[in-house]
């Protein structure tokens, strides 16, 4: 019975390491965006600049601006600059809201893909075209992939200690009968 009870309290132990080691899984997030995201800008942007909460790789990272109509209107350059993302954007000339696409890789290999958006409203316009879906500045967006794992950990190790507990129990009434 104490080798078991050893043994359930290295398994608390692990698990209790794997719990309080959950940022360690966390990936990057955007922390901002130029223009903000959700605000109505009345002057056209020449750039979008996303800033994340850690470095970002260039190669496998992809930022796309989608005007009111579907049309892309990015360059096709785009400048990484550790924790910045730069996009230079064409003329812009429809009002309306603007998607900012990206699916970035950050520094640690993880890929980390969302959808933010700011509205375009020449002046005169702003009060004429309120924008419908206002967005609030953004928190950091993590990958679902490590989160899942997290939770898979520890459903794992919580079947372990069942799994450990019961065999125990079956041993103990074995040694009694």
């Amino acid at each position: 019975m104490r080798r078991m009870g050893v043994a359930l309290a290295g398994l608390l132990a692990v698990f209790a390491a794997i719990v309080t080691a959950a940022p360690a899984f966390a990936h990057a997030g955007l922390v901002s965006m130029t223009p903000a995201v959700g605000s109505t800008v009345t002057v056209a942007p020449s750039q979008v600049v996303l800033t994340f909460d850690e470095p970002m790789q260039s190669l496998g990272s992809t930022v796309a601006v989608i005007d009111p109509a579907g049309h892309a209107v990015q360059t096709s350059e785009m400048a990484v600059q550790g924790t910045r993302i730069i996009v230079w954007l064409l003329p812009l000339h429809r009002p309306g809201t603007y998607h900012v696409n990206y699916r970035v890789l950050s520094g640690d290999g993880h890929v980390v893909t969302d959808t933010r958006t700011f509205r375009f409203a020449p002046s005169g316009q702003a009060a004429a075209t309120p924008m419908s879906t206002a967005v609030p500045e953004v928190s950091p967006v993590h990958s679902d992939s490590a989160t899942i794992g997290f939770w898979l950990t520890g459903v794992a190790l919580v079947l372990l200690l069942l799994v450990g507990w019961g065999v125990a129990r079956v041993r103990r009434v074995r040694t009694r009968g």
